[in-house]
């Protein structure tokens, strides 16, 4: 598979995990978080879970942006002068 069709998936089961983690501690919360405060909470979820977008994605990650690299340059693969390298000489 494609490595966006991996990235969607882990997004998913994150957007996924956080539903189920809200949906565990809404009983209790509802002693201490108000109707609207716990309707916002789950727009966040659904705002998640509709936009497929991690935080990563919006920035620089050095494990998801590709940064190129510059070629090796042709002086420095070029032979040294004998002087400066050691020699070994066959008598």
């Amino acid at each position: 598979m494609s490595e966006w069709v991996w990235r969607l998936l882990s997004l998913s089961l994150a957007g996924t995990l956080l539903a189920l983690a809200l949906f565990i501690v809404q009983p209790v919360a509802r002693r201490f978080l108000s109707r609207r405060v716990l309707y916002v909470l789950w727009v966040v979820v659904m705002v998640r879970m509709l936009v497929p977008v991690g935080l990563v994605g919006l920035g620089a990650s050095a494990s998801t942006t590709a940064v190129p690299t510059r070629p090796p340059s042709v002086t420095s693969a070029a032979p040294t002068s004998s002087a400066s390298t050691s020699s070994v000489s066959v008598s």
